[in-house]
């Protein structure tokens, strides 16, 4: 079982929530592997940690890969339908940490509307797009199914340009503190919250520089601390005995 990724606070939690929560053991953990990190939490398939996430959904495997695209998608798949049960918290936290992983807010430069923000959720495989939609749904956040014939299913993810959505998703806290962009041009290594209540701030008319707001929340409140201040945040947002 191994997680790659770029971010380092994604790597904590991921680790943290492995052990205390499944009792996973890390064998590696951060080891720098194609330009992003590599965590290797259990190397047999037979073990509480690996028995305990086939008990929330029968398989992990989110392309068909060179398997058949038709013969993969008769196969059992992934589903999010275990958190159908969870209280409200945790399937909040449960998008932030989707969105914090596979998500970002764009700034798209229109020439006939001028800037456009808009909320992205990466998400290929169709089933656990519809599922994370209804989810989404459910915390009062319109997200639409995107396509993309690049894709093997023909899907990118979801998103959404509403302004009600996007400060929506900032009143629930928005991405995992810490974690940063790493793709973008114009905004990479800084963190995705900041650039999230920058925006905030344009759309709510308390700033009329996007830059400057950016800037303030990435040298402020949390921009200047290390990953340890975004791993506490998550875990203090969740419920008591959790």
């Amino acid at each position: 079982m191994v997680y790659y990724g770029k971010d380092a606070v994604l790597h904590q939690i991921f680790k943290l929530l492995t052990m205390k929560a499944l009792g996973g053991k890390t064998s590696s953990f951060l080891k720098p592997a194609k330009r992003c990190y590599r965590t290797v939490f259990e190397r047999g398939m037979n073990s509480r940690c690996v028995n305990t996430l086939f008990s929330l959904t029968p398989s992990f495997k989110t392309s068909p890969g060179q398997q058949d695209k038709n013969e993969y998608m008769i196969m059992q798949n992934p589903t999010l339908k275990f958190l159908s049960t969870e209280p409200l918290q945790i399937r909040v936290l449960a998008f932030r940490l989707a969105m914090s992983a596979d998500g970002n807010v764009a700034i798209v430069n229109d020439n006939n509307m001028g800037l456009k923000f808009r909320l992205r959720l990466g998400c290929t495989h169709p089933t656990l797009v519809k599922e994370w939609r209804d989810l989404i749904k459910e915390l009062g956040i319109s997200m639409n199914v995107t396509k993309d014939r690049n894709t093997w299913s023909g899907i990118q993810g979801l998103n959404t340009d509403r302004k009600d959505s996007l400060l929506k998703f900032s009143d629930y806290g928005g991405f995992t503190n810490g974690v940063r962009a790493h793709k973008s041009r114009g905004y990479r290594g800084l963190e995705k919250n900041a650039i999230l209540f920058g925006i905030r701030d344009m759309l709510m008319g308390k700033s009329n520089c996007l830059k400057e707001a950016i800037e303030m929340y990435e040298a402020g409140s949390w921009g200047s601390l290390a990953y340890p201040a975004g791993l506490r945040s998550f875990f203090n947002d969740l419920p008591n005995g959790t």
